[in-house]
């Protein structure tokens, strides 16, 4: 079968290119061609039996409807011989894509669909027939969970001091050894101990007698000596000698419990059923950033000091203080090094073992804790479970098994054999709180607050970009550069697919996680100045216009923190991440005014604004004004005002569907807007009560009774959001006036995209109150014509 296509360029992007596809059904291989006469082909694609073609679905290109199918190139264990991918022009490119093609029709969409996967299936019999059984429920296992469940073996550089555990780990669970016995069940999770072979032989009471016994009799010895010093009329050299003799007795009693505790210690197991694939729990153990602090109870802080390989890293852990009757014992810290792995079976390995680091020397806040042995194994589901119902949801089966040494004299005078037991359960049992964190993914709006449960290891914490086009924002990617912390220099260009170009819309910035790993980082650069910079999440170095607020409390947030509607949310539901908004945040004030008829159309008043209608030219384009007035139920006529400019002239060209819905925006009459306009709220940092009832869900105001402003001028557009009428907006607000000065709050802007050639949704802006105090305002007396006025102006910096 052969015919013309269009080949989505990057799973980033939205555009196509037209290519001539061929499936050759004898050599099981897909050729595109750039013509349909071209002798080589552009790129030849191995078909193997664990590729996967998805039902035909329906996308918009921006200038047709077009149907869509994707080919997976999953290589499985079966394949490891085979090559998955053949690139003509580039045979060291190695990766498995994601194929996307589209036609103009459904027709010829289900017509190809069909034709690969018989071809696929085809493949599958082949090769059935001639493997042995098992091979066969192992083949279809894989083919069933996709690419969550990895079944090649990933060991890395094995470190020296874990290459014995790795190469006598037992393949079963260390549940199953016969060593392993039924210490006790905390908080709902069932903690194993392994068995002692000099203490575990004989009945339990003989042994544990002992130990009390030492506690009653340095109890009676400290008592009796005391009430013979207090009543007894002997001479006072008699009552030192007894003194002595009496307390010397107590304090060897306790220190016999003391000796026999320091050379105890027993090794701890725990095992929970996990919601999410053993790479997803992987990659969330593995996480130092701040999606730790939702599961991990246990310890304060989790600091990776060095990474060494993709697979070895050494880290410093910091725990709570710990309480046990009759003590609250001082916290303890561990440096350790951590190693993790991949099983041929899909199970992953962490490892982790005390060690010394120059940049985590011991401190007299804590006590340096020693790491004997502390790994979690990490199983995934049989095959013949999954087979049984392939709907099933992947799930991950976790052991912990942990040996400590907490060190200290306090901590041995615990109970016999569990001395180390306080500071052991909160690790063992914070796998029940991963098991809830990880099962509130499934659910809207759950406790992780659209957060992503896992960062990957390699992913950037600064972003910069910089641009060569006049004095604003270039066009041209030909210089961009990635430089790396060696001061290596690489052209982006080449790090991409050859058939690969970015659209418009990408071109306002890279691609980055919201969080990132505290070792890499990485900037874009060309001969031009510096546009802005994206770092821990917070958007820098944008200019910052004459404003009367300190730029530390009026910040700008990555924009792509947000999930919002996708290309195909109107028949998936579907949400995914925001691109970089359009408007970056230029200037922030906090006016309060005289008269209150005056908190609305400050735009007319405005410096900038001003100057934004002045503007010619490319500068006129590059200068428009979306100015955000936030009215808050306040004696004091308050109104917050953020200016928004897009800083480059051809924002509207390099956008040209949020253009469009723009335009319309401003066509549009006041209920149109109300039915569009959209907030998106995030309570970063306040108390629980106020973000129980502050979800970051997305709200219009103009449809919940909310009185919203439109005003425009000759290049400018102003929404007022007056919450101070509204009942549930005024009540959730005159909950954070009082307390301002302790949130952090997000709040997006953008229009709602309702038709399918509106998607994606695009953000116009976002704006941080970082810790707002709201009694620093500027007084605007009545009848003021120019805002901010010229003696509350503030110094210009950087946002």
């Amino acid at each position: 079968m052969e015919g013309w296509v269009k080949r989505r360029a990057s799973h980033r992007t939205w555009v196509y290119h037209n290519r001539y596809l061929v499936l050759n059904v004898s050599a099981q291989m897909l050729l595109y061609y750039n013509r349909q006469k071209s002798l080589t082909p552009r790129r030849s694609l191995a078909l193997h039996a664990n590729c996967k073609v998805s039902d035909p679905f329906q996308r918009d290109s921006g200038s047709e409807a077009l149907w869509c199918f994707r080919v997976t190139f999953q290589k499985g264990a079966l394949d490891e011989d085979s090559s998955a991918i053949v690139d003509v022009e580039d045979k060291s490119n190695a990766k498995l894509p994601n194929l996307e093609l589209a036609v103009p029709d459904y027709d010829t969409c289900l017509a190809w669909c069909t034709a690969i996967r018989d071809c696929i299936q085809t493949m599958r019999t082949e090769r059935n027939r001639g493997s042995h059984g098992a091979n066969r429920v192992t083949s279809d296992f894989n083919d069933m969970q996709g690419s969550d469940v990895v079944r090649e073996a990933d060991y890395g550089d094995v470190p020296v001091a874990f290459r014995h555990i790795i190469d006598k780990r037992s393949i079963e669970s260390p549940l199953d050894s016969s060593d392993v016995v039924v210490d006790r069940i905390d908080s709902g999770i069932t903690i194993y101990r392994e068995k002692n072979l000099e203490t575990d032989t004989g009945p339990e009471w003989n042994i544990v007698r002992a130990f009390n016994l030492n506690i009653y009799g340095s109890t009676a010895a400290f008592a009796i000596t005391l009430a013979l010093l207090l009543t007894a009329a002997w001479s006072p050299f008699v009552k030192l000698v007894v003194m002595v003799f009496g307390f010397g007795l107590s304090c060897a009693l306790v220190m016999r419990n003391v000796q026999r505790m320091k050379g105890l210690k027993p090794v701890f197991l725990a095992g929970q059923h996990i919601r999410g694939s053993p790479r997803e729990v992987n990659q969330v153990l593995l996480a130092t950033d701040h999606t730790r602090l939702l599961w991990d109870g246990c310890n304060t802080t989790t600091t990776v000091l060095e990474t060494k390989d993709e697979h070895v890293d050494y880290v410093h852990i910091q725990q709570r203080c710990v309480f046990a009757w009759p003590f609250w014992y001082k916290p303890r810290d561990m440096v350790c090094q951590r190693y993790w792995a991949r099983e041929a079976d899909g199970s992953y390995v962490i490892i982790m073992q005390s060690t010394t680091h120059k940049a985590a020397p011991p401190s007299s806040q804590f006590i340096r804790a020693e790491v004997l042995f502390w790994s979690y194994l990490i199983c995934p589901l049989k095959p013949e479970y999954l087979l049984e119902d392939s709907r099933m949801v992947m799930t991950s089966y976790v052991v912990e098994t942990i040996r400590l040494d907490p060190r200290g004299v306090v901590a041995h005078m615990h109970p016999f054999h569990h001395f180390s037991y306080p500071f052991v359960a909160p690790l063992l049992t914070n796998l029940t709180s991963l098991a809830s964190y990880m099962r509130s993914k499934d659910f809207v709006d759950a406790v992780t607050r659209s957060r992503r449960a896992a960062i990957p290891l390699h992913h950037l914490t600064k972003r910069t970009v910089r641009r060569a086009h006049s004095k604003h924002l270039p066009t041209s990617r030909a210089t961009e550069k990635v430089t790396d912390q060696d001061g290596e220099t690489t052209d982006i260009t080449s790090l991409l697919d050859e058939d690969t170009t970015l659209s418009k819309e990408q071109e306002s910035g890279l691609d980055s996680d919201a969080a990132g790993h505290d070792s890499d980082s990485l900037s874009v650069s060309s001969s031009s100045e510096e546009l802005y910079v994206v770092e821990d999440g917070i958007v820098k170095n944008i200019p910052r216009l004459p404003c009367t607020t300190a730029p530390e409390r009026f910040r700008e947030p990555d924009a792509t923190k947000y999930s919002i509607r996708g290309p195909t949310y109107l028949e998936d539901r579907i949400k995914v991440r925001a691109e970089p908004a359009i408007f970056r945040l230029v200037a922030a004030d906090i006016y309060s005014f005289e008269d209150p008829d005056e908190c609305r159309h400050i735009a007319a008043r405005s410096r900038i604004c001003a100057e934004a209608n002045a503007a010619t030219g490319d500068d006129k384009e590059s200068r428009f004004t979306f100015v955000a007035v936030i009215i808050p139920p306040s004696s004091k006529n308050l109104a917050v005002v953020m200016h928004y400019q897009p800083l480059y002239p051809t924002w509207r060209e390099d956008h040209p569907r949020f253009n469009d819905l723009f335009q319309k925006f401003l066509d549009g009459d006041d209920d149109y807007r109300n039915q569009r306009f959209k907030l998106i709220p995030d309570l970063v940092h306040g108390p629980l009560m106020l973000r129980a009832a502050l979800r970051t869900r997305p709200a219009i105001p103009g449809t919940k009774r909310v009185d919203i402003g439109y005003y425009q001028g000759t290049n400018y557009l102003e929404i007022d959001i007056d919450v101070s009428g509204q009942n549930k907006a005024k009540y959730l607000t005159s909950l954070a006036m009082p307390i301002a000065k302790s949130l952090i709050t997000d709040l997006a802007f953008l229009i709602e995209s309702q038709h399918v050639a509106e998607l994606p949704e695009q953000i116009m802006g976002v704006v941080r109150f970082d810790h707002v105090d709201t009694n620093k305002f500027v007084r605007i007396s009545k009848g003021t014509q120019e805002l901010p006025p010229a003696e509350a102006l503030g110094v210009s910096s950087s946002l």
